[in-house]
């Protein structure tokens, strides 16, 4: 076995070869500031399948960070809910960020449920597929996969990194 070091991306790396500077730009990460879009949305009796609940909007640019949730009332009907991202411009993933949960009865879900612990350093745009980042905001959508048979209360909040460069 081989003794390593690592380094997060976050890491501000010194070159060996110069002896100043950085390996790379993430360093800038580690100084983001971190906020969050808080939501709290009535779903209805009768609302259908495909029915789009739009929580909030983040910056393309930003990293959505795991420890977001969505909490819910029992909601008889809500056994299947996507929340994904849309950059209003024809692109749009329902379950980018969480697929098919059930939150029929109740509690506090994990918001990226969805995404790959390897990709929790990645950008929203990139989560949503994009080539490029648009430099746009981009809209946190709730998708209905199942018809809702009761009303009830969805609530949360999604933290994120504001990289702002």
């Amino acid at each position: 076995m081989a003794v390593v070091t690592r380094y997060t991306p976050g890491y501000p790396q010194v070159t060996p070869a110069a002896g100043f500077g950085y390996q790379n730009n993430k360093w800038l990460e580690s100084k983001a500031n971190v906020k969050s879009i808080t939501f709290n949305i009535a779903a209805t009796n009768g609302d259908s399948i495909a029915s789009v609940y739009r929580l909030g909007r983040v910056p393309s640019g930003s990293i959505l960070l795991p420890e977001s949730l969505l909490y819910a009332a029992a909601i008889a009907g809500a056994t299947s809910v996507s929340a994904g991202l849309d950059n209003l411009a024809g692109t749009a993933v329902a379950n980018a960020l969480m697929n098919a949960v059930n939150i029929s009865a109740g509690g506090s879900f994990a918001m990226l449920s969805n995404v790959a612990i390897a990709n929790y350093n990645t950008k929203a745009w990139q989560l949503l597929g994009l080539a490029a980042d648009p430099n746009s905001m981009l809209d946190v959508t709730l998708t209905l996969n199942a018809a809702l048979t009761a009303s009830g209360a969805i609530a949360g909040f999604l933290k994120f990194l504001d990289i702002g460069v």
